[in-house]
């Protein structure tokens, strides 16, 4: 018999407001190399006031997700939103909720789509935004925070960019077997 090849996932890009375009060819190239996925740029995500934290210009990262899957139904395959705003989520660090917490990416495990936001991205920019769009859209494929190697880049980074910095761009044995 003849081996039909499997076809590959896509991932489809939106970008949400004006996006620096090396960024966008970094993550489009990032998303190729790393997964071996097929990227599509697929316009823009809107800007929906509604979205953002009361009185602020900071977006609620989950909320554009929720907004974002139902509007993306008929995509067949993940989708990943690219935007310079500042995005945010509530999180539990040592027991106490950060309301409203900055944020460098955020995605559901096995959810359609992922958020990924160059603004707190100040510092190693082009490496943490390689590194947080590996692992933003790790999450979407099922992979949870990595708890066997703090170098994996689905370690958790508990909200500090050096520990983005300190992880390397690669999955260990353990999240390997998982994707």
């Amino acid at each position: 018999p003849v081996e039909v090849p499997e076809e590959k996932q896509i991932v489809f890009i939106q970008t949400m407001g004006k996006v620096n375009q090396d960024d966008l060819n970094l993550v489009v190239s990032t998303i190729s190399d790393f997964y071996d996925f097929q990227v599509i740029v697929n316009g823009q995500f809107p800007i929906i006031d509604s979205l953002k934290v009361k009185n602020t210009n900071r977006f609620q990262a989950n909320r554009v997700l929720n907004v974002s899957n139902s509007m993306n139904v008929d995509l067949d395959g993940k989708v990943l939103i690219l935007t310079e705003y500042d995005i945010c989520t509530d999180r539990t660090l040592n027991g106490v909720v950060n309301k409203n917490w900055g944020i460098f990416g955020l995605a559901g495990v096995n959810k359609q789509t992922t958020i990924v936001s160059t603004y707190r991205m100040k510092t190693n920019h082009v490496n943490r935004l390689t590194k947080v769009t590996v692992h933003e859209l790790g999450h979407t494929l099922g992979l949870q925070h990595c708890h066997y190697d703090q170098k994996c880049v689905m370690s958790d980074a508990k909200g500090k960019g050096s520990n983005v910095d300190g992880t390397e761009i690669k999955l260990c044995s353990e999240c390997k077997k998982h994707i």
